[in-house]
């Protein structure tokens, strides 16, 4: 319940807003703007879960960092979609097919993370968890990034 909500409850905000507020703003640099968004997210989300301690308050800067990145997913679909929709109907389908394969290749790319990095989990802290994650966040930020 909590993970369905973090993350579906900040991308329907983001797409409220878009809705309130987006024709005042540039729908090209909003959707850079939360691509670079999603980016820096991507990046910091495995090193948050490194370096601090407290699992308490761990787990409320987790759940913070992933309301933050589901919200700059929020304003890039509602700005995709605006964006897209002066194309023509074959063009909306090509936006629409992008989004479903991409899913895919982010299952692929964080199975052969785990392929590369296998887990163990006998382990309290499997260093392989940390690397396998720093790499699968660390190409998601890349391509959004690009």
């Amino acid at each position: 319940f909590v993970v369905g909500t973090l993350t579906n409850g900040p991308v329907f905000l983001g797409q409220v807003m878009m809705l309130l507020i987006g024709k005042c703003l540039n729908t090209k640099m909003t959707i850079v703007l939360s691509l670079y968004g999603m980016s820096i997210m991507s990046l910091a989300i495995p090193f948050i879960t490194e370096y601090i301690e407290n699992a308490d308050i761990l787990w409320y800067i987790v759940l913070a960092s992933i309301f933050i990145f589901c919200l700059f997913t929020g304003f890039y679909q509602s700005s995709g979609r605006g964006f897209n929709a002066i194309f023509p109907k074959t063009m909306v389908a090509s936006f629409s097919n992008g989004t479903g394969f991409s899913g895919i290749l982010v299952g692929v790319l964080r199975a052969m993370a785990l392929a590369v990095f296998p887990v163990d989990d006998t382990l309290p802290r499997d260093p392989n968890m940390f690397a396998g994650t720093k790499l699968y966040f660390g190409i998601s930020a890349g391509l959004l990034f690009l």
